[in-house]
């Protein structure tokens, strides 16, 4: 679901509405955005690759508050939009720094931009290696083969891979 303001194209498969004079365009958005789970769910069908019914969707109750309140739930909105975005730079900038981090002292081999903040990380070429010595994972890591209790986990011992693929 995306919000557009002003000329867009579309593809077969995109199905764009607009509001009318007493619904703010944005404010629609936010309910059908906070619908979206509901949606994809009740309201899209087929066989392989599932489409919307446009006829079931229109017919989706929401609420109609005054404009004024549409405004001020937009304002909100926004103001949460802004915070996320914030957060998700700044969260990308950490993830840059780690790959700089892990850049300078050689455990990934890519290009960086070094900075004052790392010069005192350690390189292989400081113990006179061109490289770190590599070793599988299963040679340092353990692969249990029935439940772990939670009680046993710690941010010492435990490294979740159940996100890979997001």
């Amino acid at each position: 679901m995306s919000f557009y303001s002003g000329k867009a194209s579309y593809s077969t498969d995109t199905y764009a509405i607009s509001s009318q004079q007493d619904f703010l365009a944005k404010f629609l958005f936010y309910i059908l955005l906070d619908l979206t789970t509901f949606i994809n769910k009740y309201y899209f069908k087929g066989s392989g690759l599932k489409h919307l019914q446009k006829k079931d969707f229109k017919n989706i109750k929401i609420p109609l508050p005054p404009i004024d309140i549409q405004k001020q739930v937009v304002a909100e909105c926004e103001s949460v939009e802004n915070e996320n975005s914030r957060i998700l730079n700044g969260i990308a900038e950490q993830k840059e720094q780690i790959n700089r981090v892990l850049a300078k002292t050689g455990i990934l081999n890519v290009e960086f931009q070094d900075s004052e903040n790392l010069k005192d990380l350690p390189t292989p070429q400081d113990y006179n290696l061109t490289e770190w010595e590599s070793v599988k994972l299963k040679n340092v890591a353990f692969y249990p083969n029935n439940k772990i209790e939670v009680e046993f986990l710690t941010a010492k011992n435990y490294v979740g891979v159940d996100n890979l693929l997001q």
